[in-house]
C-alpha cells in the first residue's frame, strides 16, 4: 500500500513536471531537467534536457571590385583664372524677316556714247532668311545738265557668303525697270542687273546692323525709247541696312 501510494505521488509529480518546466542546481547554474519513471523498477531518475548551442554562422563579406582611376597630365597647360566669355550670337539672327534699308552714291553711264555720272541715292525693303535675301530696291539719279531723274526699279535674289567671318561677300541678280522722266513725258527699258559687294553685321537688342558697299550692273535688254547712253551703268553705293 505504501509502495502504491508513493508511485501514485511520482506520476503526479511527473505529470506536472510535464507540464511546466523544471530546473534543478548544478555547479551554480540552472539546468532544465525531466523526471523520468520506469514502471518495471518502480524508480524515478532525473535526466537532463539537451539544451541547444547557437551556433554562430559566418556573414559573407561584400566583394568589393575596383576600377583604376587615369590621370592624364599635361604639364605646358596653364590654369584658367579667368572668366568664360558670354556667347556671342549671329547678328544676322534675329526674330524677324524684314530688311529696310538706304543707300548713296555714284552711277556710271557705260552706254554708247556715254561720258557722264551722276550722284545716285535710294531705298531697298526685304525679306531674309538665313543667309537669303529678297529685296525690292529703287534708285533715283540726277542727270547732270538736265531736268531729267533717272529712276531704276529692281526685284533681286540676293546670297551671303562666309558665316563665319566678320566680313561677308553678297552676290546677287535681279531684274528691272529703268525710266527716264522729263517734265512732259517718259522712257523706259527693261533690264537684268548683277550685284556684288561686301558687308559686315553688328547685333543690335532687338535686330543687326549691316553695312557695306557694293556695286550694281544694269544692263537693259529691251528699250525702245531709252537714250542708247543710259542703256547701260555702274551703280557703286554704300548701303546701311537693319534687319528686323
Amino acid at each position: 500500500m505504501k509502495l502504491l501510494f508513493t508511485s501514485v505521488i511520482l506520476v503526479c509529480t511527473i505529470a506536472t513536471s510535464a507540464r511546466a518546466q523544471v530546473y534543478e542546481e548544478r555547479g551554480g547554474v540552472q539546468v532544465p531537467v525531466h523526471y523520468v519513471f520506469t514502471p518495471s523498477s518502480g524508480s524515478v531518475y532525473v535526466q537532463p534536457v539537451p539544451v541547444p548551442v547557437p551556433v554562430p554562422v559566418p556573414v559573407p563579406l561584400p566583394v568589393l571590385t575596383y576600377r583604376p582611376i587615369v590621370v592624364t597630365t599635361y604639364p605646358n597647360v596653364t590654369q584658367f583664372t579667368g572668366e568664360l566669355a558670354a556667347p556671342t550670337r549671329d547678328p544676322y539672327i534675329t526674330s524677324g524677316l524684314v530688311v529696310l534699308g538706304v543707300r548713296a552714291g555714284t552711277l556710271l553711264f557705260l552706254g554708247e556714247g556715254a561720258s557722264a555720272s551722276a550722284p545716285t541715292y535710294g531705298f531697298h525693303l526685304g525679306l531674309a532668311s538665313n543667309n537669303f535675301e529678297l529685296a525690292f530696291r529703287l534708285d533715283m539719279a540726277e542727270l547732270p545738265s538736265s531736268t531729267s531723274r533717272l529712276h531704276i526699279a529692281q526685284l533681286s535674289f540676293n546670297y551671303r557668303f562666309a558665316d563665319d567671318a566678320p566680313v561677308h561677300p553678297v552676290l546677287g541678280f535681279g531684274v528691272e525697270s529703268m525710266s527716264l522722266s522729263f517734265a512732259s513725258n517718259a522712257q523706259s527699258a527693261f533690264a537684268f542687273s548683277g550685284r556684288l559687294g561686301l558687308e559686315a553685321a553688328v547685333a543690335m537688342s532687338d535686330g543687326a546692323l549691316a553695312f557695306g558697299v557694293d556695286a550694281t550692273i544694269h544692263e537693259a535688254i529691251a528699250n525702245d525709247s531709252l537714250p542708247r547712253a543710259l542703256t547701260r551703268a555702274l551703280a557703286i553705293e554704300a548701303f546701311v541696312d537693319y534687319h528686323f
